[in-house]
Formats: structure tokens, sequence, C-alpha cells
């Protein structure tokens, strides 16, 4: 949502609404292989970061705010490949996946066979995936479920 709010594709004011339709859409809980090395090493790098926070204070998990001011700092992050700054691509194409599916009615412009005031689908067709029946490790990939994160 902090994409969202950054791009202006949504104002601060519908983070509730966005909010409240990613709480009540139905979803299933599939499991994707992530084999992308440098999300799966920012992964890891905040995850220990994380860790080391909670424990530097005696913490159990991190208050909403805290919470949120990390992920707008992760946000506020671009990849660096070979020295190049990357158009970080899949975090565009995760935020405006994410409008698609909970900015419902929140659209100001108008999309070719799209309903008036919804997103588009973004994509041309569905990414190549690799679905797996339930949470485990494989080959040193870490295996990502979009419900398994809205539960934390």
């Amino acid at each position: 949502m902090h994409r969202m709010v950054d791009t202006r594709a949504i104002q601060q004011s519908d983070v509730v609404t966005v909010a409240e339709q990613f709480k009540t859409s139905p979803r299933s809980i599939e499991w994707y292989l992530n084999s992308d090395q440098d999300l799966l090493e920012r992964a890891s790098s905040t995850e220990q970061w994380i860790d080391g926070y909670l424990e530097a204070f005696e913490l159990n998990y991190l208050e909403e705010d805290h919470a949120i001011d990390v992920g707008a700092h992760i946000n506020s992050q671009s990849i660096t490949r070979d020295g190049m700054q990357d158009d970080d691509s899949a975090v565009v194409g995760f935020v405006n996946d994410g409008l698609y599916r909970f900015a419902n009615g929140l659209c100001t412009r108008l999309f070719e066979n799209t309903i008036e005031g919804n997103y588009p689908y973004p994509w041309a067709e569905d990414p190549p995936r690799e679905i797996f029946p339930g949470p485990a490790e494989q080959g040193g990939a870490e295996l990502f479920s979009i419900d398994h994160l809205s539960s934390k």
C-alpha cells in the first residue's frame, strides 16, 4: 500500500479501503518456489535485521508503526545489478497486481476493457511458476505464500 500511495495510484485516504478489500478477498493458499537470488538475499538480509532488532530490545514482534516503517524503508530501496540501477520491475508488477485485486473502485482513470474505477489486469499472461502443496524448503530456495504473509 505504501508503494500504491507513493506512486499516487491511490490516495492516503484509500489505504483503509485497500486493506479491507485485501482482508475480505477470498483466497486459497498456494506455495511458490522463488529462485530469484537477488530477492532471496534482500529477504534474508531483512529477516536478519528484524531478528537482531527484536533480540536487542527483547521483543517478540515489531509494533505496527515500526513494521510499517520497515516496510516503507524496504520499498524505498531499489535493486542494483552489476553496478546498474534496476527499475525493480518485480515490485512494479506486484503493486499493479495489488491494485487490480484490492483497489476496486478507486482508479480515477478509465482503462480499455476494464470496469470504470478499477485497475486493469496487469499481466499479458500468468507468469510461469511452480506450485507446491505446502510449506517446505527445497534446494535452498524459499517457498512463498501471500496468505502466510497476510497472517503475520
